[in-house]
């Protein structure tokens, strides 16, 4: 009988690699986002009115993404403050009836 081969899927994700491909992804859209605006049939000055309308809708929307992840993680922080402060009570208990006991 023949033995498995391969990689263990147990091993961890190489998430910086992952980041860097989603950025070149992001890089590479936005580049072409552009260029497509640039090449639009329309005056110089009404591109560029586009440009910057696009540019400041998603500066906002990264805005309120940014804003929506730090709520996200002040909340996560506080729901982990809570678990460890009543694991610690707990174990003061634990501690407390096997002193007493």
């Amino acid at each position: 009988m023949k033995s498995a081969s391969g990689s263990s899927y147990d091993e961890e994700r190489d998430w910086r690699g992952t980041g860097l491909f989603a950025a070149g992804i992001l890089v590479g859209a936005l580049i072409g986002a552009g260029t497509a605006l640039l090449f639009a049939p329309q005056s110089g000055d009404e591109a560029r009115d586009q440009i910057a309308q696009r540019v400041r809708m998603a500066r906002g929307s990264a805005v309120d993404k940014w804003d929506d992840l730090a709520l996200e993680l002040r909340r996560a922080g506080r729901r982990q403050r809570r678990r460890l402060a009543r694991g610690m009570t707990r174990g003061r208990w634990a501690a407390t009836d096997r002193l007493d006991g």
